[in-house]
């Protein structure tokens, strides 16, 4: 039987830059709408650009927030002397509006035709104004991707913990969390006091007949390494400690070549421009790409570099795995569920220049090495996170809240 889904996310992968939470909406509202469900996303944009559009079978609504009065006056009052802190309830504010203009409409499609289930994105509190009168809706799925709590300690934005109490709202009222790992399972029952049965934990998964393509490491062919960093330039994934590990790498490997995939935060912005002018002979930086330009760097990279502080579950590395490139990175959170240690890749203590260059000359050194991971990855990545049984799991947990079952049954595979 059909289901009618509705997302509410805060971002969909249509065009670049976009983030895991992104391209994992977009791929398993995809699958649902090809396996004959019917599926609408809502994603808010601060702009006043509404409209409607068909993206391969999914309806996707772009909405804007909708504006609540006392917003105007915490503007102004923030501004007198002294009373900065306010700027924070403004933030907070802002969260709250954006809240409310996704489900004005989740309650305009839901009244013209009910939905089955409705998944909300937990990041940045969109689920709070559906979760505070949730008995006026289908069964409310909080899909955890986890990442605020994790960055409070290097929060430096305003409304970072109005963010926080709407997500603890989001995933105690809803009707059941579906985490992105285990690590994420356990943390949320320990800090959010969600109850065993009502969270559960299952992966992103990725399309790996689309990522499994043959193609050979063009590096090879040079009589070089080609070492990849894919996602954010930004502190929190340890990128001032991978700058430091690759000029050590450069030291006993000169042929060696890095490529930079993703934007810079503003917290990397100096060091990542003095260390280009300073490597560009054998280092390059490119921005956002389209996913298919994805794949072909993941393709090209002898490895994948993400020293990361802290994470959640890094699509990244699944794709890695997926492609077959072995993984260099930190046992931080969901990283180990992912990474394998000694058979599909390296884990290095967090903050360690050293151990993280020396892993990386270890993969250099060794074709052999790289060739063993490589294989382990691809077996790997199709045995967990190979999107036909993701997404078989994550129907049955749909299934399970619309007939009122638990949905930790359908989360059981035998693979």
């Amino acid at each position: 039987m059909a289901l009618r889904i509705c997302f509410v996310t805060p971002e969909y992968a249509l065009c670049p830059p976009f983030g895991g939470i992104a391209t994992y909406t977009r791929d398993a509202a995809q699958w649902l709408a090809a396996h004959g469900h019917d599926v609408h996303v809502i994603v808010v944009a601060r702009r006043d650009d509404r409209k409607t559009l068909d993206d391969g079978g999914v309806q996707l609504h772009q909405v804007s927030p909708v504006r609540i009065r006392p917003r105007r006056l915490l503007t102004y009052a923030s501004r007198i002397p002294g009373l900065g802190v306010l700027r924070e309830a403004y933030c907070g504010w802002d969260l709250l509006e954006n809240s409310v203009g996704a489900w004005r409409v989740v309650r305009g499609l839901h009244s013209a035709s009910p939905f089955d289930v409705i998944e909300v994105a937990d990041s940045y509190g969109l689920g709070s104004w559906g979760l505070m009168g949730a008995s006026r809706w289908p069964p409310i799925l909080v899909r955890s991707h986890g990442y605020l709590d994790l960055s409070l300690q290097h929060a430096n934005w305003c409304g970072a913990r109005f963010q926080l109490a709407l997500e603890r709202l989001s995933v105690r009222r809803a009707d059941f969390v579906l985490a992105v790992s285990v690590e994420r399972v356990e943390h949320y029952q320990s800090v959010f006091g969600v109850e065993p049965s009502r969270i559960g934990s299952l992966p992103h998964g990725v399309d790996y007949s689309a990522w499994n393509q043959p193609s050979s490491r063009a590096s090879r062919d040079k009589g070089c390494v080609s070492i990849l960093y894919l996602g954010r330039i930004e502190l929190r994934k340890g990128c001032d400690t991978l700058l430091d590990a690759l000029r050590m790498v450069h030291d006993v490997e000169p042929r060696a070549r890095v490529v930079f995939l993703g934007n810079v935060a503003r917290d990397m912005e100096a060091r990542h421009d003095g260390f280009m002018q300073e490597a560009a002979s054998w280092a390059e930086h490119v921005h956002a790409v389209p996913q298919d330009e994805v794949r072909h760097y993941l393709h090209q990279a002898d490895m994948i570099v993400l020293p990361s502080r802290f994470e959640t579950l890094p699509r990244v590395l699944i794709e890695a795995l997926a492609v077959g490139t072995p993984q260099v990175a930190t046992p931080v959170n969901g990283i180990p569920e992912i990474v394998d240690d000694g058979l599909t890749g390296l884990l290095v203590p967090v903050d360690d220049a050293r151990a993280l260059s020396d892993a990386i000359l270890e993969l250099s050194a060794s074709p052999w090495l790289r060739d063993r991971m490589s294989q382990e990855s691809r077996r790997r990545a199709r045995r967990l996170f190979d999107i036909n049984d993701v997404m078989a799991r994550q129907v049955a947990v749909y299934r399970a809240l619309v007939e009122g079952r638990s949905p930790l049954c359908g989360l059981v595979s035998d693979r």
